[in-house]
């Protein structure tokens, strides 16, 4: 009996050996490149070396993703198993975790058909990822964004956006830079930035919009309306109260209504795009 198990144990250590050894690393990045392609022609997707994994599944590294020639995104190792809870109930997924600007990302991706359309359903779970170096939201805005973002997001829907879903996400040690001062100020700071928004197709709903800093407090509500081919283009409309410490007001006062002063909260309200924002206070 012994010896029956050990010889099993042997040609189980020889067959993984070999399938890690021999696995076709170059073939299936090729055939994942070619299905991202597929379902984000927009987008491409590159990764320098592919492992299996153990729990079976895929590890991969150096993984890139690039929308219209501009960097969008990229990870230092993703892992990918099948998600077998969504398997079980006879819907094809996969569970991932990915290491992310010093965070992770973790979460379960469904693929699901239907009579109208293929799409998918994911809840992704975010933890203390930069948001400074991610080119993507460099791309975005013409200022520098930094803070370290957690939270949830929902979708459900097709590939190509045009789904419902919703997010809860909180920044800590956030804020914005400027390339040339606002409001005679170069950058603002907060402590959190908690945010909860509900996803209609390309209109995102921002339903709360709260940041909270020794300096300036804000609270506001609106609308994204999302340009998919460009994220930069995508239009705001956002209303809001300020609240500046008395330390700002004595620097930004001039650019303030003067019957706003000392009444705690300044009313604004930012229009335009991501690229070209404009703002008023009223």
């Amino acid at each position: 009996m012994k010896k029956t198990f050990a010889y099993i144990a042997f040609i189980l250590f020889i067959t993984v050996f070999f399938l890690y050894v021999l696995f076709p690393s170059e073939t299936v990045k090729s055939y994942l490149a070619f299905r991202f392609s597929k379902l984000a022609p927009e987008c491409r997707l590159s990764i320098a070396r592919l492992r299996p994994a153990i729990p079976p599944g895929l590890s991969a590294f150096g993984v890139d993703i690039k929308c219209r020639q501009d960097e969008a995104v990229s990870s230092d190792r993703i892992l990918v198993n099948p998600a077998y809870k969504s398997i079980l109930k006879g819907r094809p997924g996969i569970d991932f975790d990915a290491a992310l600007y010093g965070g992770k990302v973790t979460g379960t991706v469904d693929f699901v058909r239907t009579k109208q359309h293929n799409g998918l359903s994911a809840a992704l779970q975010i933890k203390s990822v930069d948001l400074k170096p991610i080119p993507i939201v460099k791309t975005i805005f013409r200022y520098t964004v930094f803070g370290l973002l957690s939270g949830k997001i929902e979708y459900r829907g097709p590939f190509n956006g045009n789904g419902t879903g919703a997010a809860h996400l909180l920044a800590k040690k956030c804020g914005i830079e400027f390339p040339t001062p606002v409001i005679g100020l170069a950058s603002l700071s907060f402590d959190t930035m908690q945010l909860e928004l509900k996803i209609d197709k390309q209109r995102l709903e921002i339903e709360k919009l709260v940041l909270k800093g020794r300096d300036l407090s804000v609270s506001a509500a609106g609308t994204v309306v999302l340009a998919l081919n460009k994220l930069a283009d995508s239009r705001i409309s956002l209303k809001g109260t300020l609240r500046p410490s008395a330390e700002i007001m004595n620097q930004v006062d001039a650019f303030f209504p003067k019957k706003y002063i000392g009444q705690g909260g300044v009313p604004f309200r930012v229009t335009g795009t991501f690229a070209a924002l404009n703002y008023s206070f009223r």
